[in-house]
């Protein structure tokens, strides 16, 4: 079994971040604050990016390598 990596320590931080996006922007729909559904929504993205740009290295190391 290799070294715990850091793919595996930020996909699961990616993990938690979208969880607690979505219990943010689920709080904001139930108590009507926009900038709550706002804040939930911009912590999605980043969780949304952070996997993109983990995919784009991915890829990128490969073609590198091979």
């Amino acid at each position: 079994m290799d070294d715990f990596g850091w793919y595996e320590i930020v996909g699961c931080a990616t993990i938690i971040l979208l969880l607690f996006g979505n219990a943010i922007f689920y709080f904001g729909i139930r108590s009507k604050y926009v900038f709550i559904m706002i804040t939930g929504s911009c912590v999605i993205f980043l969780a949304s990016l952070i996997t993109f740009l983990m995919l784009i290295h991915n890829i990128l190391e490969q073609n590198l390598y091979t």
